[in-house]
């Protein structure tokens, strides 16, 4: 078993700008200044060499797609059946 700290490629000032401030729409930016062939590092369900949340190469996990799906999912369900608030209240 091979274990990779994933914090390491997440914060690193090469690959990110800012990576220690949220910014929930860092991919989606990424996204749109990217040319088609670094198109594919952005996405969530893409096995590369730099994000290797679900494998890479001919271990690359085949069900990623439908935890993707899986994940849209309850985040819907979380969002129409709680009231979601900013910030804390005490």
């Amino acid at each position: 078993m091979i274990d990779v700290p994933a914090d390491v490629v997440n914060f690193d000032l090469d690959l990110l700008t800012n990576p220690d401030d949220f910014d929930g729409f860092r991919y989606y930016k990424m996204r749109q200044n990217s040319s088609t062939g670094n198109l594919a590092h952005t996405q969530f369900v893409s096995a590369n060499d730099r994000d290797r949340y679900f494998g890479y190469g001919k271990h690359a996990c085949p069900g990623r797609f439908f935890a993707a799906n899986e994940l849209k999912v309850i985040l819907a369900q979380i969002i129409l059946g709680y009231d979601i608030m900013m910030g804390s209240r005490l």
